[in-house]
C-alpha cells in the first residue's frame, strides 16, 4: 500500500483520472500550476507498482491546459484527453495526446468546433488495436452537445458523433468492448432538470441504443464500464428531493435495465468512477459527507455479482 503527493510550483495541482497497466504501473493525469500566467499545464505522471515515481510529462500550450481522462494499452502507450486553449480565442478545445512507453509524444490532436465556444473532453478509452475514443461536450450556437470522437492508432479521425437533445447535454464517461462497440454516459437536460443519458454506438459510430434515467430530481452520469458479456454499468448521482445519492445502474447488452442501486448517506453523496472485474463484481467510488462535519470524504463501494 502506498500514497504519493505531488506539489508543483506552489499553486493548485489537481489529479483528475487514473489508469493501471498490466504490470501494476499507475498513471495519473490532471493539471498543475506552472508558475506563469495563465499557468495550468496538462500534467501526466507515472508511478511503478510500489509507488515510486518513474516520470512525468507536462503539456504546455499557449494558455491553460488540463487532463481529464487517461488510458493505457498493453504496449505501455499512454493516452490523455482534456482541454486546451488555442491561440485565436479564449475558449477551450478538446486535447488528446498519445505518449509511447518512453514518454515521447507520438501524436497530439486538438478539436475545435469553430464557433468560438468551449469544447471540453472528459473521458478516454482505447481498444486492442490502438483506436482511441474520447467523449465530452461541444458547444453549438446556444447549447452543449455530447461529442464522441474515434481516432485510429495514428491519430487520424475515423468518425465523430454529436448528440443534441435540444438543451445542454454533457458526455463524461466512455468505455469500449472487445467488438469495438462504444458506450458513453453523462447527462442531458429534459426541459425541467437533468437526467442520465447512456448511449451505445457500434464500431462504425451508429447508435445501437440510448437510455435515459429520470429520477425525482436532477441525475448526473459520470462513470461507465462494460464487462466481457457486454453488460454496461454506469454511476453518478441522483437527487432524492433533499440530497443527492449514489446511483449505479446495470444494463444488459440490449440496453435493458438489470438492476439499479442507490446509496444514501447522511447528506450529499455521488459516484464518480466505476469498474467491473472478471467475476462481475462492481466497484464505484466518489464522495460522501459524514455526520460530524460538512467536508467531503472518499466513499468506495463493492457490489457483488448477481
Amino acid at each position: 500500500m502506498w500514497q504519493e503527493a505531488w506539489n508543483g510550483f506552489g499553486g493548485d495541482d489537481w489529479g483528475y483520472d487514473v489508469a493501471v497497466d498490466d504490470t501494476g504501473n499507475v498513471y495519473v493525469t490532471g493539471w498543475s500550476y506552472n508558475g506563469a500566467v495563465p499557468g495550468n499545464d496538462c500534467l501526466t505522471r507515472k508511478y511503478d507498482s510500489a509507488g515510486s515515481f518513474v516520470w512525468q510529462e507536462a503539456w504546455d500550450g499557449v494558455a491553460d491546459d488540463g487532463g481529464r481522462g487517461i488510458a493505457v494499452d498493453s504496449s505501455g502507450n499512454v493516452y490523455v484527453t482534456g482541454y486546451t486553449r488555442n491561440s485565436t480565442d479564449t475558449n477551450w478545445d478538446y486535447l488528446t495526446i498519445k505518449y509511447d512507453s518512453a514518454r515521447n509524444i507520438v501524436w497530439q490532436k486538438a478539436w475545435d468546433r469553430g464557433l468560438g465556444k468551449d469544447d471540453d473532453a472528459y473521458g478516454i478509452a482505447v481498444d486492442s488495436s490502438g483506436n482511441v475514443y474520447v467523449v465530452g461536450y461541444s458547444t453549438g450556437n446556444s447549447n452543449k452537445d455530447y461529442l464522441t470522437i474515434k481516432y485510429n492508432a495514428d491519430g487520424e479521425t475515423v468518425w465523430q458523433k454529436a448528440w443534441d437533445g435540444g438543451n445542454d447535454d454533457w458526455g463524461r464517461g466512455i468505455a469500449v468492448d472487445s467488438s469495438r462497440n462504444v458506450y458513453v454516459t453523462g447527462q442531458f437536460y429534459n426541459g425541467t432538470t437533468y437526467d442520465y443519458l447512456t448511449i451505445k454506438y457500434n464500431a462504425d459510430g451508429e447508435t445501437v441504443w440510448q437510455k435515459a434515467y429520470n429520477g425525482i430530481g436532477a441525475d448526473y452520469g459520470y462513470g461507465i464500464a462494460v464487462d466481457s458479456s457486454g453488460n454496461v454499468y454506469v454511476t453518478g448521482y441522483s437527487s432524492n428531493g433533499t440530497n443527492s445519492d449514489y446511483l449505479t445502474i446495470k444494463y444488459d447488452t440490449n440496453g435493458n435495465t438489470v438492476w439499479q442501486k442507490v446509496w444514501n448517506g447522511v447528506t450529499d453523496d455521488g459516484g464518480r468512477g466505476i469498474a467491473v472485474d472478471s467475476s462481475g463484481n462492481v466497484y464505484v467510488t466518489g464522495y460522501t459527507r459524514n455526520s460530524t462535519d460538512t467536508n467531503w470524504d472518499y466513499l468506495t463501494i463493492k457490489y457483488r455479482q448477481y
